[in-house]
């Protein structure tokens, strides 16, 4: 058996519903203020003292059945034939009403969860701003403080040492064109969710996909106090580029666990690397997304466009952040729109990892074992 009490006055507008909601099992009578009543009666009348407020106490006998949810409203009357003060109480069943709130709540509450893994903290406190400023509804409790939340003005960020990161599938345009769009989809879904794992594992900050290319950067963001994703105001350069490597490592690993839809063979990739300035912001209102811009996402992505397949090609800039790993000079490439850079090789086969990639490895493993 379970007790509720709800007490309401009549207002011009309606008070929140969890203000006012009481749930009970299926009964078989309700008691009202001392009366046996059924529960479909609309209306009952009990004498009362003059100006004071009704507490409605219900208790239900059956409590296995599916539970639904009654409003009551309460106000205060005068008998039209005694001329006694009296209370007015007006049953009403709102279940179908609280059970569409219900799962209402749950959408925003999963709405919330998939926003703090699109935009860092800051664009989010701009977001419920905007929403205040509008006069919308209540937004869920686990949203950041509006209080100190910039302007749009103020969302762009510039950053002066980000590590960026381009990956690319060997042979994908090929596959492309010989299976259907959706097992090349779900092919995608499958390498890029495995990706998705190991960025919290290695603390890198996921940019976006464009078709076989998954981008991500180092010593950009950081996971608060809260659990949400902010901007690093004191990045380390030399270990966020010690991040990210490890984890172009580990997609070198990972991705091989991936079979390619066409002919079953495993996922091969190449991997470019470059660490130079770059400002992150948001862009548009349809599908707003927040990236990163500025000439190193596009060094990266000619990083990866000129390595080869099966490598890891890291710039002079991302080179000298680390020192002490085993690469191999190219001599340097032609990069369209730079000329020639001075770049190294990261290889598997030629640069025998060892422990590095055996450590890489199981730690990829226990990353994908745990998400799945």
């Amino acid at each position: 058996q379970r007790h509720q009490q709800q007490q309401h006055h009549h207002h011009h507008h309606q008070p929140n519903l969890q203000q006012r909601r009481a749930s009970f099992p299926m009964p078989g009578t309700f008691q009202m203020a001392g009366q046996a009543s059924k529960p479909d009666s609309a209306e009952e009348l009990y004498d009362t003292e003059e100006g004071a407020e009704a507490t409605v106490s219900m208790e239900n006998s059956i409590a296995s059945l599916m539970p639904f949810w009654h409003e009551v409203q309460a106000m205060s009357i005068t008998d039209p034939v005694s001329g006694r003060a009296a209370l007015l109480l007006l049953q009403t069943d709102i279940t179908s009403r609280a059970e569409l709130e219900t799962r209402m709540a749950a959408l925003t509450e999963s709405q919330l969860a998939m926003l703090e893994q699109m935009f860092p903290r800051h664009v989010l406190e701009y977001m419920v701003a905007k929403q205040h400023s509008h006069n919308s509804p209540d937004l869920p409790v686990r949203l950041p403080s509006p209080s100190q939340a910039p302007n749009a003005n103020q969302l762009a960020s510039s950053h002066e040492n980000v590590t960026i990161l381009f990956t690319d599938i060997v042979g994908f345009t090929a596959m492309s064109k010989e299976v259907k769009p959706d097992q090349v989809m779900a092919y995608l879904n499958e390498l890029f969710t495995a990706f998705d794992a190991l960025v919290d594992t290695y603390e890198i900050y996921k940019v976006e996909t464009a078709g076989d290319c998954y981008i991500a950067a180092g010593g950009l963001t950081l996971i608060d106090e809260d659990g949400f994703t902010c901007i690093d105001p004191t990045p380390d350069p030399q270990e966020a580029a010690q991040r990210v490597l490890s984890f172009a490592k580990a997609l070198l690993y990972c991705a091989k666990k991936v079979v390619m839809p066409h002919n079953g063979e495993p996922t091969q990739i190449r991997v470019g690397i470059h660490t130079g300035p770059a400002v992150t912001g948001l862009i548009g209102t349809k599908l707003p997304k927040y990236s990163v811009f500025g000439d190193t996402m596009n060094t990266a992505s000619r990083m990866e466009s000129t390595c080869p397949y099966g490598c890891i090609q890291i710039s002079q800039a991302t080179h000298t952040l680390l020192p002490n790993h085993p690469f191999t000079p190219t001599g340097g490439v032609e990069v369209k729109g730079k000329g020639r850079m001075l770049t190294f090789l990261w290889s598997p086969e030629v640069d025998h990892p060892g422990e590095d990639l055996a450590a890489s490895a199981q730690a990829t493993e226990e990353t994908i074992h745990a998400s799945t």
